[in-house]
C-alpha cells in the first residue's frame, strides 16, 4: 500500500501508519476509519481469526480503492 500511496504523492517514508492515514485523509476523509478499523483487527492479543483477517483485507481493500480510484468509488 506504501507504494501505491508514493505512486500518488503521499510520502512513502510517512513515520507510522498514523501519520500516513492523516495525510491520506485530507484528501479522502471517508477512508481514515476504515483503515484504522482494518489496523485494529490486526493489533488485536494473539492470532487474529480468518474472518477477522478477511474484514482487514476488505477495509484495507477499500482504502487502496478510494485513493487510487476516487472518482469510480463516489459515482457506485
Amino acid at each position: 500500500m506504501l507504494r501505491a500511496l508514493g505512486e500518488q504523492g503521499y510520502p512513502e517514508d510517512a513515520a507510522d501508519d498514523e501519520r500516513l492515514v492523516s495525510l491520506v485523509s485530507v484528501d479522502h476523509p471517508d477512508i481514515a476509519d476504515r483503515f484504522r478499523h482494518g489496523q485494529s483487527i490486526l493489533e488485536q492479543d494473539g492470532t487474529p481469526a480468518t474472518e477477522n483477517l478477511r474484514k482487514a483485507m476488505l477495509d484495507f481493500r477499500s482504502v487502496l480503492e478510494d485513493v487510487l480510484h476516487p472518482t469510480e468509488r463516489s459515482a457506485a
